[in-house]
């Protein structure tokens, strides 16, 4: 299936594994609508794109009055100790606040759909309610919230 919204991408590093495979960073240059699905070419995917609705994307950081960061920090932790993954967290601390949002949208290894939910926030603040949500349900234990109560 195709999302009807979708990320520009310009190439910022690659690499070649021992296996043949490609190692790709796209830096993320602005969303777009699909309007339609236009015939592969070599193997790819192609769309035709309208990007008039995301007009601001291309331009970061008039956003917000700042996010709830250490709200994020102590859920990332439980979710990083939840899933088993190590963080560096002194390079996390220094991190401007709208560079940790994205990039924890980005790095955190989320479903495709929640992916994409994030992608299609209207807003930076929508956003981070987005990720809050993803890093408090992925952090949580697997008891927790129950009742206690055996089901029936």
């Amino acid at each position: 299936a195709l999302y009807r919204v979708g990320c520009l991408g310009r190439i910022v590093s690659f690499s070649e594994t021992d296996d043949g495979r490609f190692l790709i960073t796209l830096l993320g240059v602005s969303r777009f609508l699909v309007v339609e699905e236009l015939e592969m070419r070599r193997g790819f995917r192609r769309v035709q794109a309208d990007f008039t609705r995301f007009a601001e994307d291309p331009s970061p950081g008039a956003a917000s009055g700042g996010i709830r960061r250490e709200t994020i920090l102590t859920e990332l932790r439980g979710y990083f100790v939840r899933s088993g993954f190590e963080a560096n967290w002194d390079a996390i601390r220094r991190m401007p606040d709208d560079m940790l949002v994205v990039t924890l949208c980005m790095v955190c290894p989320f479903a495709p759909a929640e992916k994409q939910a994030l992608l299609e926030a209207a807003s930076a603040e929508d956003r981070e309610t987005a990720l809050l949500a993803l890093l408090q349900m992925g952090g949580m234990d697997s008891d927790e919230g129950s009742s206690g109560r055996a089901a029936s």
